[in-house]
């Protein structure tokens, strides 16, 4: 089997998601003339590494479409995560601050579609509007922007700049996927949420770009 082709631009794209996966610590992927041809994980060792694998060659194919030889996918397992010891793993994590979902809006009129997003965080509400030329994908990424400018109410300033949002089949489930940038600092990353399609597409793609900025938001509003 051939090595699978992957667009050398959406490289941090896919580690930012693979380390995601359940158990999964980090990735790297290493190409070859714009081909594929290494992946390594580190993970953890509370799953077989055989299904850390089938993971890895579902979240690929789902989110771009590669089919992966197993063949190329290395995995190296560790009993906790490196750097951390016991104890603090064990620890229950600091409580974050998280965003919650509180509404959505929109209008289409006159070939132009608006979204208004609203979250709320220790009873006060955060509003974000976008709005696009009428049409399917854009009013897809019209309310996942919409949702970061929630966010960057209640950050104080602009945080964040939206990559990419799309459904994939991924084990069995539709779901719903949203690539963000974090931007305008040192600490730039890629950031990736993913939540299985509800019934409202629209609430959907509000919680999946949240899943991705959430475990970012607290430490980056001002005055915090």
């Amino acid at each position: 089997m051939s090595e699978p082709k992957i667009n050398v631009g959406n490289v941090e794209h896919c580690q930012a998601l693979l380390a995601q996966l359940p158990g999964v610590f980090a990735s790297g992927i290493r190409l070859d003339q714009g081909e594929m041809v290494e992946i390594h994980i580190l993970a953890s060792a509370s799953r077989s590494a055989k299904q850390i694998v089938r993971d890895v060659q579902s979240a690929i194919f789902a989110v771009y479409g590669v089919e992966v030889d197993h063949r190329i996918i290395s995995v190296a397992q560790l009993p906790q995560r490196p750097g951390v010891s016991e104890e603090a793993e064990a620890a229950p994590a600091a409580q974050a601050v998280r965003l919650l979902f509180s509404g959505i809006e929109s209008q289409r009129r006159d070939g132009v579609y608006r979204a208004g997003v609203y979250l709320s965080h220790d009873g006060e509400s955060y509003a974000g509007e976008a709005q696009t030329s009428d049409g399917a994908l854009r009013r897809n990424r019209a309310i996942a922007q919409a949702t970061l400018n929630a966010v960057h109410a209640f950050i104080g300033r602009s945080a964040f700049e939206l990559l990419d949002v799309k459904r994939a089949e991924f084990g069995g489930e539709t779901v719903v996927v949203t690539v963000v940038e974090q931007t305008g600092s040192a600490d730039s990353r890629i950031l990736v949420g993913a939540v299985v399609q509800g019934e409202d597409m629209a609430e959907s793609i509000v919680r999946s770009t949240l899943d991705a900025v959430n475990r970012r938001v607290g430490m980056l509003r001002e005055g915090e």
